[in-house]
Formats: C-alpha cells, structure tokens, sequence
C-alpha cells in the first residue's frame, strides 16, 4: 500500500479516546500507513499501530527517549530503579543526559563511524497504559514531587 494510502478496517465498535479529558469521542480502528518527521522525532502509522521514532543524536535525545518510554509504561523514577537494581539517581542522571565519559565516546564513535542511532517506543507500550488505566500520569507526578521535596 503506498505511503498515505489508508483503508478502514473492521475491528469491532469504537473506542472512546478519553486523552481529551471530558469530551467524549469515538475512534474507530483504521489501518494505514504514514510516516510524520518532525525534527528528530518519526512518528509511524503502520497498519493501526504507532511507533514513536526517535534519532538518538546526543546523550539528551538518549535520556529523553528513554524518560519517555519509562512514562509510557507508567513507571517512576523510583520503580524502574528498584526493576534494575540501580539506584533512583542513577535514573535521574540518565534522563537528564548527564555528561560522561562513557557517553562521549559512544556519541564520538558514532559520529565518525556514520552510525545512526534511533530509539522506538512502539504501540505495546501504550497498549500497556490504557490496561494500567494511564499510570503515566501518576508515575510524572511522583517523579516532580520527588524532585521539588
């Protein structure tokens, strides 16, 4: 199917989309395919699911890609952490692009090789947020309280 082309699929009734707060509306399943750069961000619409691209081009790209794939999953700081076994800075300093040398010389190494670095968050991960209820929000919440206290 060439890029942009779409065709409704039949997957059941709508959906209510609730990202929208009190209005109420209904999606309806489509499969399509379409691919949308903006800056370093892709974001692909491929056959009704997304993948949210991300070209990792520094060590903040790296720590927000991976800042937002914790979110998607409706996990804290403090929860992913204590899931690896790593401390909750240890976390926080990743997502903050914190400077080292292990960072420098891998953004380096890329950099003269031509390698290319993407990071994806697919749709499994928001599928995983719609069964937790939207934990993601609560999960920012404990994260920026954490911080301000």
């Amino acid at each position: 199917m060439p890029d942009g082309a779409g065709r409704v699929a039949n997957r059941g009734p709508p959906r209510p989309c609730t990202a929208f707060g009190d209005v109420d509306i209904d999606v309806s399943a489509l499969d399509f395919d379409i691919d949308v750069t903006y800056d370093d961000f892709t974001i692909d619409v491929i056959g009704g699911g997304v993948t949210v691209r991300i070209e990792i081009t520094s060590p903040e790209l790296l720590g927000f890609a991976l800042q937002q794939g914790r979110l998607v999953r409706g996990a804290s700081q403090r929860q992913l952490a204590d899931q690896l076994g790593i401390g909750q800075k240890w976390v926080w300093e990743m997502e903050n692009g914190k400077p080292g040398l292990l960072m420098e010389r891998l953004f380096a190494m890329l950099d003269a090789t031509g390698v290319r670095l993407w990071a994806e968050i697919d749709d499994s991960a928001f599928d995983a947020v719609d069964a937790a209820g939207g934990a993601a929000d609560g999960a920012a919440s404990e994260d920026e309280e954490r911080r301000d206290g």
